[in-house]
């Protein structure tokens, strides 16, 4: 035995990687090592198995091929355990060997399903052997040669496990099942997550990662379309029991749980993958979750459907999966939710039991909202983790705690709105049109009003006039609406000017200068500029007075007409005056270069979206299977769109009563 693997070494010393043995040689090695793995001499087990190591790289394919058998797969791992891959080389041994077995059994068509099923079973029949990867994931992680040769090997039994219970056989899917929960529960998913933010930069280490999270997803989707009836899992067992040790402590809190959960407790409904999730549910050690849940036992008549509720969850967390297809190179970080399903569906069930009781939830409605809800929620922590470069469960986990209930439904309505914006585009398109000019109507309709009652405006600049009081003069729209009237008074007075055609009157004659009242064309203005002043009224130096703002600021308005000389000049003193009368010559007049002010863009901009908004909920699928989809134009009661109290809240943000 020592001379053959020395020959074996020497071989790969003094040939290139690859050379294979001698056909002869290499069978007649192989032989005499597998007699020895049988024989009843005592020899030494690390030593077999750093034989076979050598001939998996040094002998054909076929000669393998002849001579594996259900017993030599069983006492390959029994060589496993007992070296416990204790160096270096005997773990690399370890591994050649189990590749070239997998490699050649997965290959195999028809499969054998007898090698298959001594290959799985082989593995699992003792968990220290997957307790063993995982321990040597940990111990080289700073040796990403062997961690990608250790994820290689895992990814082959993988498929060797898809493969087997793809057949159907019982066996197989138990097997399934409880190779997905022990990647889990033995901390081999985490330490990939980990080797994966430590050698982010090894394409070869990452590249087989993604290959083995890749047959992780493939084989949940298998466990996800098979039910758990049928196949005697003992997860349905253990679901059973944690329920009757965690909720039957009182007899009320039994009949709660039993009465939300109707239809769900015989977990008949269920598929392998979403038992799997309510037993790592039920097991997690999270207090905060079984508090929270205990209470809703103990003081509400509708508790959250803790079963349905795992297994909607399931499904939910699935779709978000599959948003993107998993292929060599895709998003690192969806690689890392993965691997982390247990904690996703911790904190995301945590959500749902916090949001059931704040918004004391009872109905199957009320359900299936939250559901939704749960969904804008992932796609919100979904966003934020593609802005990482790490930490992206985390950083997952934070978004999900950190959302408070009312920003999601806000999200809700703003991603609803997008959908009936992208759905209903096509048809909206001439409305959009009208009723852009409907609004923009409806807003100079509104100052015609203000402007046809009048305002008091400084006829000169007032930082800049003579006496002690500017003069002052009243301006106004004529009945009419084409003409902007204006007349010159010595002050204000206290009963405001009234318009009669085009003229402007008061009772108080002696405060007029002149009885005439200046009447411009509003045809005639093709031009408004502005200029802003401002009066700083500065206490003197060392008075003992509060110091109270003192600032006054003034709008120049000048209009031209279409030769280019001044019609008229006056300033503005309040805001309110600013915005009626500066935005409602602009949409009056005749000028190209018409600007509105920005809170008059926004009010207008308000008022799109809000008849938008209102229009779009009343649009329905239904009218997509329509012949004629004439939903805009059908004659509209303006009550049910323009509610009154909703505008009159509009128009006093900006300055309008």
């Amino acid at each position: 035995m020592d001379a053959i693997i020395h020959d074996m070494e020497n071989h790969k010393v003094q040939n290139d990687s690859g050379v294979m043995l001698e056909q002869e040689t290499a069978e007649r090695y192989l032989d005499v090592i597998i007699a020895s793995a049988f024989s009843a001499d005592e020899v030494d087990d690390a030593l077999l198995l750093n034989g076979l190591g050598h001939l998996s790289e040094l002998a054909a394919m076929d000669l393998w091929k002849e001579r594996i058998t259900g017993q030599l797969i069983n006492r390959l791992y029994e060589l496993i355990i007992s070296s416990q891959c204790k160096d270096l080389a005997t773990l690399h041994a370890a591994l050649s060997v189990l590749t070239v077995v997998s490699e050649i059994l997965i290959a195999q068509s028809p499969p054998s399903e007898v090698q298959l099923s001594h290959l799985c079973l082989a593995l699992h029949s003792d968990s220290a052997l997957l307790e063993q990867f995982a321990v040597l994931l940990e111990s080289f992680e700073n040796n990403p040669t062997t961690c990608q040769r250790i994820v290689a090997y895992l990814t082959l039994h993988i498929q060797c496990v898809r493969k087997w219970a793809a057949q159907g056989e019982k066996s197989a899917v138990q097997l399934s099942a409880s190779t997905n929960t022990a990647l889990k529960d033995l901390g081999i998913l985490d330490q990939l997550s980990k080797l994966l933010y430590e050698h982010k930069n090894n394409k070869d280490l990452v590249g087989s990662i993604d290959q083995l999270c890749i047959q992780v997803k493939i084989l949940e989707g298998l466990l996800k379309d098979l039910p758990c009836q049928g196949y005697d899992l003992k997860e349905n067992v253990v679901v059973k029991e944690l329920v009757r040790k965690l909720f039957d402590v009182y007899e009320r809190n039994q009949e709660r749980f039993l009465q939300s959960n109707e239809g769900y407790t015989d977990l008949g409904n269920f598929s392998v993958l979403q038992v799997l999730n309510v037993s790592f549910i039920l097991r997690q050690h999270n207090l905060t979750f079984k508090k929270a849940f205990t209470e809703q036992l103990m003081f509400r008549d509708h508790p959250l459907p803790l079963l349905e509720a795992v297994a909607k969850l399931s499904d939910v967390l699935w779709e978000y999966f599959e948003m993107t297809n998993l292929t060599p190179g895709n998003a690192l970080y969806k690689t890392h939710m993965i691997f982390h399903t247990k904690e996703l569906m911790s904190v995301l069930l945590g959500k749902m039991v916090t949001i059931w009781g704040k918004t004391e939830s009872e109905t199957k409605e009320d359900f299936e909202s939250l559901l939704q809800l749960i969904r804008i929620l992932i796609r919100k922590a979904d966003k934020v983790c593609l802005t990482q470069q790490e930490s992206y469960v985390e950083t997952f986990i934070n978004v999900c705690d950190t959302s408070a209930y009312d920003d999601l439904r806000k999200l809700q309505v703003a991603e609803w709105r997008e959908k009936q914006y992208n759905d209903w585009a096509e048809d909206i398109i001439s409305f959009d049109e009208i009723l852009q000019n409907q609004v923009q109507e409806f807003v100079r309709y509104q100052r015609l009003l203000l402007m046809q009652i009048g305002t008091w405006v400084y006829s000169e600049n007032p930082i800049e006039a003579k006496g002690k009081l500017p003069k002052v003069s009243f301006i106004a729209l004529s009945d009419n609406q084409m003409n902007l009237l204006t007349k010159e008074f010595k002050h204000k007075v206290e009963q405001t000017p009234t318009v009669e055609d085009n003229e402007i009157f008061t009772l108080d004659r002696s405060a007029v200068v002149d009885n005439k009242t200046i009447v411009i064309p509003l045809k005639n203005i093709v031009n408004i500029q502005t200029k802003q002043i401002e009066l700083d009224r500065k206490l003197p130096e060392g008075a003992r007075l509060i110091n109270i703002l003192q600032n006054t600021v003034y709008t120049g308005v000048t209009t031209y007409d279409r030769s280019g000389k001044i019609s008229s000049a006056f300033f503005l003193e309040s805001t309110e005056s600013f915005f009626t009368w500066l935005d409602g010559l602009q949409l009056l007049s005749q000028s190209k270069n018409a600007k509105l002010s920005q809170e008059t863009e926004k009010q207008i901009d308000t008022l799109i979206k809000l008849r938008k908004n209102v229009q779009l909920a009343a649009l329905d699928d239904k009218f997509k299977d329509d012949d004629s989809v004439d939903s805009f134009s059908e004659e509209e009661n303006d009550d049910i769109y323009y509610n009154p109290d909703t505008l009159k809240a509009l128009c006093s943000c900006v300055h309008y009563e």
